[in-house]
């Protein structure tokens, strides 16, 4: 005890006593961040902005530094400072662990009266007088170390010069840059190659399985949308990233059971296994593309995307059907979100799709897939759809088999499951809901019915056990009937005038007006 006391009060007496902690910084390597959002093209604001995600924990204390200096490989380094490029400096202030997926933002004002003042939503910045972000074009790169020699994290580049992601040639100007070779790797850049924008965003769903697959999300140019025009640039949510999704559904414990494109645009869905409560699914228009197999890019005007969540406190039995209104944005049981993103809007068209999945756009967990877009006249488009039509979609191999598509070949603006909801399993009622016999479409409009599904009947009639007895045709339609069996309580059957067809041993489609069915 006598030793410690000792050694104390020697530390004091040489003056190494502070009040503050002293934490080591997190060392990044290459991908461990990603950016996520940037915004050059500020208009009257006169604020640019980015954002960026950490892959990993950042520790009290962590610096980070970010340059719009384009990288020059004649010189091995960042192009020399100028009025319109420098560095900014970003600290975990916080006192604390910032976790992996929380998104960082940072503004910077760039009048003459802010003087180039950058604010952030966790931790601190400190800009340079002279970070601008150009809206010709430009870059951005973090690293830690000096900007002599640094130790490179991440690159994104927005100029798209000479039709190329990164420039070939050696950068010569304020919005070019090469590419470095430290960050040549997978999840090491994003450049993006269709064309030069001011602004974009990653507009994806913000879950995945592991780490590498938000990565490869991220850095997957067809999940960002990026534009010109400032003012398409919608609030981006500072919701935080995932990296621990697990599948819990499999193709076809979920169906599309009805879809409304007049009116009030809307959809209704069924489930066949229980949902617990704060379970989650997700749903897109956007059509499949065969030759990447993967959803469309999200640059479409009229599709987006949403998320069905079980928020009533309890899990939703099996059978349950539910209507998400989307003019409204809600749901009959549960909470809807909508994920329009800034340059999509969840739209049900006159011809179009609706896909079920779990986890993100990128990476789906793929549910269930109906079309009504009837290319060619088939059920799915049979050939690649284009990569600018909103009302096109292939057939995801995917859900290419039982349960787990319904495809018109006609396309009508609004459709609806319209047969009998009992069976004695889940799987005959399956068979009835992916059956396009068993719905009723028109051009005009369609109620999308909350009526769930009973699967489990147990009192079976036998041929004979009930018949008909009289009918009436005039003054007031009838029919009587007689059973030969007692009928315990609960126990059900149909009526209808719909004609039967003995090549499809089934009743015809429901396409007359004076036709139905009671129970």
């Amino acid at each position: 005890m006598k030793k410690h006391i000792l050694f104390v009060l020697g530390l004091v007496g040489l003056g190494i006593t502070s009040s503050a902690p002293i934490y080591a910084q997190t060392t990044l390597s290459v991908g461990d961040l990603a950016v996520v959002r940037y915004s050059a093209e500020s208009n009257a604001t006169n604020i640019d902005q980015f954002a960026f995600v950490p892959f990993v924990d950042l520790s009290p204390g962590t610096v980070i530094r970010f340059t719009d200096c384009g990288w020059q490989n004649s010189i091995s380094g960042f192009r020399p400072r100028t009025a319109n490029e420098d560095t900014l400096r970003w600290t975990n202030s916080t006192g604390g662990t910032i976790a992996a997926g929380t998104v960082i933002y940072i503004n910077i004002d760039y009048t003459a009266a802010a003087g180039m003042a950058a604010t952030t939503n966790v931790g601190t910045a400190r800009a340079s007088n002279s970070f601008n972000l150009q809206d010709g074009g430009d870059q951005i790169f973090a690293f830690q170390g000096n900007f002599s020699s640094p130790s490179l994290v991440f690159g994104i580049n927005f100029d798209f010069t000479d039709g190329l992601p990164w420039r070939l040639t050696d950068a010569n100007n304020e919005n070019s840059s090469n590419l470095p070779a430290a960050l040549n790797v997978s999840g090491g850049n994003l450049g993006f190659a269709s064309a030069e924008r001011d602004n974009g965003a990653f507009e994806d769903l913000r879950t995945a399985a592991s780490v590498a697959q938000m990565r490869s999300a991220i850095l997957d140019e067809r999940a960002w949308y990026i534009t010109d025009t400032h003012a398409n640039m919608l609030a981006f949510s500072s919701s935080a990233f995932t990296f621990n999704f697990t599948p819990t559904l499999t193709v076809g414990d979920v169906m599309v059971s009805g879809y409304r494109s007049d009116a009030s645009q809307g959809f209704s869905f069924v489930t066949w296994v229980a949902i617990p409560n704060g379970a989650s699914m997700n749903f897109t228009d956007y059509g499949w593309r065969l030759n990447t197999t993967a959803f469309q890019g999200i640059a479409h005007g009229n599709d987006g995307y949403g998320t069905w969540t079980n928020t009533t406190g309890s899990p939703i039995a099996v059978g349950t059907q539910i209507v998400v209104d989307l003019g409204a944005g809600t749901a009959d049981l549960g909470t809807w979100t909508s994920y329009a993103g800034v340059g999509g809007n969840f739209t049900i068209q006159e011809g179009d799709q609706l896909f079920v999945f779990e986890g993100s756009l990128r990476n789906p967990n793929l549910v269930y897939g109906a079309n009504w877009d009837s290319q060619n006249n088939s059920a799915w488009g049979i050939t690649d759809a284009g990569a600018t039509n909103t009302n096109q979609s292939n057939l995801p191999a995917a859900l290419n088999g039982l349960h787990g598509n319904i495809g018109f070949a006609s396309r009508q603006d609004n459709g609806a499951y319209e047969d009998y909801r009992g069976a004695i399993s889940v799987a005959s009622m399956k068979d009835a809901v992916s059956s396009t016999r068993s719905w009723r479409r028109n051009d005009n409009s369609i109620v999308l019915s909350s009526q769930d599904f009973n699967t489990a009947e147990v009192f079976q009639f036998a041929v004979g056990d009930v018949m008909i007895h009289a009918y009436r045709s005039t003054a007031n339609n009838g029919f009587s009937f007689i059973t030969w069996v007692d009928i315990p309580n609960g126990g059900a059957l149909n009526f209808t005038d719909y004609g039967y067809t003995s090549s499809s041993n089934s009743f015809i489609n429901f396409t007359s007006s004076t036709d139905g069915w009671i129970r």
